[in-house]
């Protein structure tokens, strides 16, 4: 790498690690090239353990290489003086030693380095829990299900375990991989059921031409109305009573206002509920503009 270059790296931003990795490797060979520093010299400043005192083990040089160590070392302690290896040696050694720091990293050698099923299953669990802390906050403040994520041991969507004594059930909603993608980034993950929301955990599109004339789009999925009921006189805090709606049609059409929905068991019971709530949507336009 030319000197030009590099001095031009950053003027428009940031480079890449390769490009730095590249910059280190040429000042390497640059210090090997200007001092005629031995093979055997190079690689025994390679192969230096204790980066505190660094020392280059003369055991493994020819005895010309020593001879020369030494005239280096005693030629660089009159311009300064250390009490490990003379300076550039010592650039040479922490290039190196960036260099290999960087590549176990990047080979996932570290304990930074996260799998994309790890990546992406955090994405949907923080998506999924920002969702219900937004719509549902007594069921985020009590913690009220187990969420989990392309859990092979669950069914996708939810699933009621029963305890012995009622003390312990667990409610635990499974979610796919691609949640994130298909249902939160499309606005789908809350939808209005009658006077109540309803949570969306599994999705598929399924189009017919005739809906999609309409302009409305199709989907079968399973739903989580999440409810709450007081424990009864005399017992403190609320119950966790949600109603499960697997298998059930969602209908989503387009509005200038906005996405209208409709669910049913079938598309003719769907695009009912959505048929009179934009007869009613309509009729209170109307009304507000009298």
């Amino acid at each position: 790498m030319k000197r030009s270059d590099t001095m031009n790296l950053f003027k428009t931003g940031l480079t890449s690690p390769k490009v730095i990795v590249d910059a280190y490797n040429a000042s390497i060979r640059d210090t090997i090239h200007r001092y005629g520093v031995p093979k055997d010299i190079v690689q025994g400043v390679f192969n230096i353990k204790d980066n505190y005192y660094k020392k280059i083990d003369e055991d493994n040089l020819s005895d010309a290489s020593c001879e020369w160590l030494a005239n280096f070392e005693a030629s660089c302690d009159a311009i300064n003086k250390t009490s490990g290896i003379p300076r550039p040696l010592d650039e040479m050694y922490e290039y190196a030693n960036h260099i290999r720091n960087y590549r176990r990293t990047k080979n996932g050698t570290k304990s930074n380095f996260v799998p994309m099923k790890d990546k992406y299953t955090e994405i949907v669990r923080n998506h999924f829990d920002d969702s219900v802390s937004k719509n549902f906050q007594r069921a985020s403040s009590d913690r009220v299900f187990t969420v989990k994520v392309a859990d092979s041991r669950y069914e996708q969507g939810y699933t009621f375990i029963d305890s012995d004594n009622g003390y312990h059930n667990k409610h635990v909603i499974n979610l796919s991989l691609t949640w994130d993608k298909n249902v939160y980034q499309q606005d789908l993950d809350v939808i209005p059921n009658g006077k109540r929301n309803v949570m969306t955990l599994t999705l598929t599109p399924d189009p017919y031409k005739h809906l999609e004339s309409e302009g409305i789009h199709c989907f079968r999925g399973n739903f989580l109305d999440i409810r709450f009921k007081h424990r009864g006189h005399g017992q403190y805090g609320y119950e966790f009573i949600p109603e499960y709606l697997p298998n059930k049609v969602l209908l989503v059409k387009e509005t200038s206002d906005g996405k209208m929905f409709g669910i049913g068991d079938s598309i003719h019971k769907a695009k009912s509920l959505l048929e009179r709530r934009q007869n009613a949507k309509v009729m209170k336009s109307m009304l507000e503009s009298v």
